[in-house]
């Protein structure tokens, strides 16, 4: 591997590169978790009119499953798998910008580079970050499995 002299302003461009990288990463990431929460709010919100409104019966696995149930495990499903590109693949991706980014500065002697970096990460570690990921995409799915529970058990007692 060929080692490059890199002048001070060089090294500045090359940090606001990875910066912008960082920054690409963490926008794509809300975009994706926000539009998943309203795809979900609307899947239940759909679920909630099909239970009054249709009474129709799916078969699951040999369990017949009212309509509304299976929308809402349709939706778990959906944010199971956003949960696993989410985790898995984009935030990933932008840990490494950012460990890229916090190590510019170590690395070139030129601590500036990476202190507000540095003092990011030493605010929300990563583990806590991947619990937050975690508890966003959990609760939604709790909330998921009660009301199936709700819609298949306890509705037929209800109407």
């Amino acid at each position: 591997m060929c080692k490059v002299n890199l002048d001070t302003k060089d090294l500045i461009e090359i940090w606001k590169e990875a910066v912008e990288v960082q920054m690409h990463f963490n926008d794509l990431l809300i975009k994706m978790r926000t539009t998943v929460i309203s795809i979900i709010l609307a899947v239940f919100g759909g679920a909630a009119i099909a239970v009054k409104e249709i009474n129709w019966y799916v078969n699951f696995l040999g369990f017949d499953l009212r309509l509304s149930a299976a929308v809402v495990g349709l939706g778990m499903l959906f944010l199971s798998v956003q949960y696993i590109i989410d985790r898995y693949y984009y935030f990933p991706l932008l840990l490494g910008a950012v460990k890229y980014t916090a190590s510019m500065g170590e690395r070139n002697n030129l601590p500036e580079l990476s202190n507000l970096t540095l003092s990011i990460i030493k605010e929300v570690p990563d583990n806590i970050a991947k619990r937050v990921i975690l508890l966003y995409y959990l609760i939604p799915f709790v909330l998921g499995v009660v009301a199936i529970y709700f819609i298949q058990l306890r509705l037929a007692q209800i109407i």
